[in-house]
């Protein structure tokens, strides 16, 4: 199986750890606001003693996050069989996706601003009767552009000669 671009750390990561920054401010302001408002006496040692908790849980949930998204980029594997697309995804739980290619009507490939500027693309395979309305069948995120093409092409190219071979 082929496995996605390191680069695909970065954008996998990156929206977590922002959420866990914004999480813990909004919990910081909240609980030293709560402390200011309950006990008018709290000294300022106390909340620095809450802050510098706070900043030591919210880096281990960051560092936590991001070696979640290393290793769930290293797990995350794909390869283009003879009758179908295989994905392979999860840490915790393992997906395992087979999407013939008679069912495949479409493959798409994304491009965030992020994906741009590092040179990836996220390969999105759209099928007749999708389980998930609004969504791809299989989305392969973060590999490098030029793969993303090529998949693209040799995954159409597969799907239209076994259309052709059933004669749909």
């Amino acid at each position: 199986m082929r496995k996605l671009s390191n680069k695909a750390i970065i954008t996998n990561s990156l929206g977590t750890v922002f959420g866990l920054i914004v999480v813990v401010v909004i919990v910081a302001a909240g609980f030293i606001g709560g402390l200011a408002d309950v006990d008018a006496s709290v000294g300022i040692t106390d909340v620095s003693k809450f802050s510098d908790w706070l900043t030591g849980a919210g880096l281990l949930l960051i560092t936590v996050s991001i070696g979640y998204s290393v290793v769930w980029v290293k797990l995350f594997g794909y390869e283009i069989a003879d009758n179908e697309v295989k994905i392979e995804r999860g840490v915790i739980a393992k997906s395992y996706d087979s999407i013939p290619f008679s069912r495949i009507q479409n493959v798409g490939i994304e491009r965030s601003l992020l994906q741009r500027v590092l040179g990836i693309s996220t390969v999105d395979i759209q099928t007749a009767g999708a389980s998930r309305v609004g969504r791809a069948e299989g989305s392969i995120p973060g590999i490098d552009k030029e793969i993303a093409e090529t998949v693209r092409e040799k995954t159409m190219q597969k799907a239209r000669l076994e259309k052709q071979e059933s004669g749909v």
